[in-house]
């Protein structure tokens, strides 16, 4: 179920979250992942075609634009807090569910 709701909030399968649940893109490790993905896949200057001589920067195409892929820096870090604290999380609740 968690995995499921990470992959649903990561913002890529929907892109215009309602505001009481948007905040669970920020906790949701899939959101940085394939944000450093398609950073890494598109430089900033790559173009594609969509019609005879029209062109247009893929960092401008609304889906791409929502990444905020100027911050991959961040992405990096937020993925190493997340690889020590979710761990944390775990070992807590797993030593809390202990019977005495």
């Amino acid at each position: 179920m968690t995995m499921l709701m990470f992959l649903l909030a990561g913002s890529y399968y929907i892109q215009q979250m309602p505001s009481f649940i948007a905040w669970l893109k920020y906790i949701s490790f899939s959101h940085y992942c394939y944000s450093l993905l398609v950073g890494v896949q598109y430089s900033v200057n790559k173009v594609y075609e969509f019609g005879q001589g029209l062109h247009c920067r893929i960092r401008d195409f609304p889906a791409i634009k929502c990444l905020e892929l100027d911050n991959m820096w961040g992405d990096v870090a937020a993925l190493r807090v997340m690889l020590v604290g979710y761990r944390v999380v775990a070992y807590l609740a797993l030593r809390m569910g202990q019977p005495h």
